[in-house]
């Protein structure tokens, strides 16, 4: 295990989240003003702006692309400053990304939701307004696979990256890094247009839901690939393929519209959330058989003792098994333990021992 592992460093003080969490929310707030001002100049209208009545790839531009652009690389060189880690150790602990299970987790989690939507069609086609006109769809398409592929990538690489790094080199605990990322996860999104309209318990139970899946995913797999993977999709989706009224990405031109979402119930919330996800987690398992984690979370150095221990412990029962008839006492077996930097040897030597 590497990911969380990461965190397990003297550089862990408190206060350089506090600093790097700064530094995401002004760099997302003077993105927002930069897109919102270059909006008003290619467009040269302000009234379309006061009632937020924007068209759907301009609205994209100004709330995910233009707010999202700087926060990879400042936040990058902050964590790069403060801690000396370089952003694929954020990512999965090593010097390395693993770019297949970033696709696999696209086309995973992908057809989870498709397949979720056709159900929910074909169960009640009437509250669906079914749209595909290639010449709105293709832009919105192509938009989406650039703005979410870098908006959805920094939320993972804060929240179960760096977020989770962070609490596991607090607590020493897999569950509270975890638990506690998600959580701020879903809070993030409390200023979506969804919570005020379906309720904030139930969207919020959908937020740190997803979040909490994703973090699963990550913990398991050592490190946020296959959670990159998932997310960037979801928001491609939710922005082309399907939308509703009140969401943060509704589009009146995605394939699937849905009329009416109906009341959002705490049970309704946890079973759109969790079943996917629980699929999604056994598929996963079954591909790359994944093993039950420990919650404790080690230093290298307690991993190597703890090793070293074990294969101590074997040695020790291979000599006793093999020694064979007791010798006279005069004869006594000594072993000694060398340990070197690219493993452990055994040196067995007998050594005769006069009276």
């Amino acid at each position: 295990m590497n990911h969380l592992e990461v965190g397990l460093s003297n550089k862990n003080q408190w206060y350089k989240p506090i600093a790097i969490f700064s530094a995401v929310f002004a760099t997302y707030l003077l993105g927002s003003i930069i897109g919102l001002i270059i909006y008003v100049v290619i467009t040269g209208d302000i009234s379309n702006l006061i009632s937020l009545d924007i068209p759907f790839i301009p609205l994209l531009f100004v709330g995910a692309f233009m707010p999202f652009l700087g926060l990879f690389p400042i936040t990058i060189l902050l964590i790069k400053v403060f801690y000396k880690r370089s952003f694929q150790m954020v990512i999965n602990g090593t010097k390395a990304i693993r770019w297949s299970r970033v696709f696999f987790g696209m086309l995973v989690w992908g057809q989870l939701i498709i397949v979720q939507i056709l159900l929910a069609y074909f169960i009640d086609p009437d509250n669906f307004i079914i749209t595909f006109q290639w010449k709105s769809f293709i832009p919105i398409l192509l938009v989406s696979i650039i703005i979410f592929s870098i908006q959805s990538s920094f939320e993972e690489f804060f929240f179960r990256g760096y977020l989770a790094q962070v609490f596991a080199g607090w607590f020493k605990s897999r569950w509270i890094a975890i638990i506690i990322p998600s959580i701020l996860f879903g809070l993030i999104h409390s200023a979506n247009p969804e919570v005020p309209a379906y309720g904030f318990f139930p969207m919020m139970i959908q937020y740190i839901g997803i979040g909490f899946i994703f973090a699963l995913v990550s913990t398991f797999d050592d490190g946020i690939e296959l959670a990159v993977g998932a997310h960037i999709i979801n928001n491609i989706l939710s922005a082309s393929f399907v939308s509703f009224g009140a969401s943060a990405l509704e589009n009146t031109s995605a394939i699937f519209y849905i009329k009416d979402m109906g009341a959002q119930t705490i049970f309704s919330a946890l079973f759109s959330v969790f079943i996917p996800g629980a699929i999604f987690m056994f598929i996963l398992t079954l591909k790359y058989k994944w093993k039950i984690f420990s919650n404790k979370i080690k230093a290298e150095e307690e991993i190597k003792v703890e090793e070293l221990d074990e294969r101590i412990e074997k040695t020790q029962e291979k000599i006793t098994l093999s020694s064979g008839p007791k010798l006279p006492e005069v004869l006594q077996c000594q072993t000694e333990i060398v340990v070197e930097d690219e493993g452990i040897d055994i040196v067995q030597e007998g050594k005769n021992k006069k009276d």
